[in-house]
């Protein structure tokens, strides 16, 4: 093995005073059988040992024989919770993975109750997401809970750089794994990591390893009939060192942040020696999906203490039990959803996004699904609470979303718009695209005065002369979806079609609808015309035409406000949407400014 020098012991010198520091044997035969060694050779190891005064005549460590073994005892541990685990939405939205109850007991407590029970004298832990959910553990438990900042944009090898203080005879843990039978020790020879044996085709890390020393040699993703790793690694005081040193050096690298540890470890294997260490199965296990939890633990769901399947559960009158199938769904830029099976029937759960209160008018949307959802427009609704917004709807199998540029297609969107627009509907609620882009603006104002002062009052003004202009129009106020387009136009197999999200509805012009859809679908000025025409069910006139335009211009300009307080607000990527919107917005601007110039 790396590493030795004259007053190293061997591995077998380390094992034999290791087991007989605990444990006392009546036989030669005995200990040769805990150490897995021929008698033979563990009788002369044996009187090796006392001849050097490490042991006694009866076999029991003397203080020489612990002060040999003093460089081997474990320092500490550190638990890396610092992840939201993606893979497990919904239930990670509220609850970090690490803190979930899995056969009665929460993962990380088992964690650190394991380690203690061998004697551990230090537990890290580093959180990150909810990180104020762990705190309780440094009462309960006498951890130390340590922040890793960079937990958004960066992966676990963050969460190593903010602990390396701490590395040196350490484990190195997840939050999230179960080990069925306490895999720690006191005292460890030298840094490995743990690893399980898989059967068949496999995409975990497949370790190659030299037979006679069980050094580490090669690390593959995806591989067959290979031990993988798996579960917690123990990390050497030079063995952390070296690794402090290389992470010192690259971490400040683009290429870096992305990375895992192990990938960086992998990369520099030869300079960081490692050994595997082999667990039978059904002792380590990791939790990649939550049906692979819900297999382990049958009660896991039903003993989930989490709003979301308590709120399911309510409303389709099932179990726990009977929720299946969960997917994370990623096309809403406003919420965050996920579909999932109750029985042979498929739902979709949906969740408002951080600070939409300030966009989304909750009850209104709520009163308003159920108005629609009478009319035949979204028979995809089931309920929706009228205070926080949560709300679960059919999902629909196979289906696609309307085609803006198939004439068919067009044509019937527009007849379901004339059926909304029809639909006798009184109510406070009001939504005019000028007006909500002002308080869009007056909020982006508040997270970036400067910008707003400098770049883009000016363009404001020019809206507020449109608005006024437009205000002499003829218009006609009706129910109004405010966000159609493709996106919220759904299609199943036998052509029935889904208007979804009512988010932004409320009374307003007629022509809110079409602007919405003019934008977002992305439409030229001829189908632009050809869509109204459509709608009309024959030609436009010119003021109809002109008033479709300006509201064109003010839908591009609320959209892209709404982009600016949603980035402010949050991390979404919202991709090419706020460039989209804004040439539509100074494009129609300037073409409805010039024809009532003319």
């Amino acid at each position: 093995m790396s590493h030795k020098h004259p007053s190293r012991l061997t591995s077998l010198e380390f094992q034999v005073l290791n087991t007989l520091r605990t444990q006392s044997f009546t036989t030669l035969a005995d200990l040769s059988a805990a150490l897995y060694g021929e008698i033979e050779t563990v009788s002369l190891l044996l009187t090796k040992l006392t001849e050097q005064g490490l042991l006694n005549a009866e076999l029991e460590l003397t203080e020489a024989g612990l002060t040999a073994l003093a460089p081997y005892k474990v320092r500490n541990a550190v638990i890396m919770a610092a992840g939201f685990s993606s893979r497990f939405a919904p239930i990670s939205w509220e609850i970090p993975k690490g803190l979930l109850k899995v056969r009665g007991e929460r993962l990380i407590e088992r964690q650190i109750q394991q380690l203690q029970a061998v004697g551990i004298p230090e537990i890290i832990v580093v959180g990150g997401y909810k990180l104020e959910k762990f705190l309780y553990l440094e009462a309960k438990y006498g951890v130390k809970v340590i922040a890793n900042p960079y937990y958004k944009e960066r992966n676990n090898n963050s969460s190593i750089f903010v602990a390396q203080n701490y590395l040196g005879n350490s484990y190195i843990c997840s939050s999230d794994n179960y080990f069925t039978e306490n895999p720690f020790n006191a005292y460890e020879y030298d840094s490995y990591y743990s690893a399980v044996y898989m059967h068949g085709e496999t995409e975990e890390w497949c370790i190659d390893f030299a037979p006679d020393s069980e050094l580490i040699t090669q690390v593959t993703v995806g591989g067959k009939d290979a031990w993988t790793m798996l579960g917690h690694t123990y990390w050497s005081q030079n063995f952390a060192d070296t690794f402090r040193q290389i992470l010192q050096r690259i971490y400040t690298k683009s290429t870096t942040a992305d990375k895992l540890w192990e990938a960086i470890y992998i990369e520099h294997i030869t300079q960081l020696p490692m050994r595997i260490k082999r667990f039978p199965a059904g002792i380590i296990h990791e939790f990649d999906a939550i049906s692979d939890l819900a297999k382990f633990d049958r009660y896991f769901l039903e003993n989930l203490s989490l709003h979301i399947f308590d709120n399911i559960t309510q409303v389709l009158q099932c179990s726990k039990l009977d929720i299946t199938n969960i997917e994370i769904l990623n096309d809403g830029l406003t919420n965050n959803s996920f579909r999932f099976d109750v029985k042979d029937k498929s739902y979709v759960y949906r969740i408002p996004g951080k600070n939409t209160e300030q966009l989304v008018n909750r009850r209104n949307e709520a009163q308003i699904q159920q108005i629609v959802s009478h009319l035949g427009l979204d028979s995809t609704f089931i309920y929706q609470d009228p205070e926080s917004g949560w709300k679960i709807s059919h999902f629909i199998n196979n289906a696609q979303h309307l085609d803006p540029h198939n004439p068919t297609e067009l044509a019937k969107a527009m007849e379901l718009l004339r059926t909304l627009h029809t639909a006798n509907f009184t109510s406070d609620a009001h939504f005019d695209f000028y007006r909500t882009a002002q308080d869009y603006l007056m909020l982006v104002a508040t997270g970036t005065p400067n910008l707003v002062e400098t770049e883009y009052q000016e363009l404001n003004a020019k809206f507020n002369k449109l608005y006024s202009l437009m205000q002499q129009e003829e218009n006609r106020i009706v129910l109004c979806h405010n966000d159609y387009f493709k996106l919220n136009i759904l299609k199943d197999t036998n052509d029935t079609y889904y208007v979804i999200d009512w988010e932004y509805a409320g009374l307003g012009s007629y022509t809110n609808d079409l602007a919405t859809f003019a934008v977002c679908n992305e439409l030229s000025e001829a189908q632009i015309r050809q869509m109204l025409d459509l709608y009309l069910e024959r030609p436009a006139t010119e003021n109809e035409i002109r008033l479709l335009f300006s509201n064109i211009a003010c839908a591009g300009w609320c959209w892209f406000m709404w982009c600016l307080v949603k980035s402010h607000n949050s991390n979404t990527d919202l991709g090419n949407w706020p460039a989209i919107y804004f040439r539509y917005a100074v494009t129609y601007l300037k073409r409805s400014l010039a024809l009532y110039q003319n």
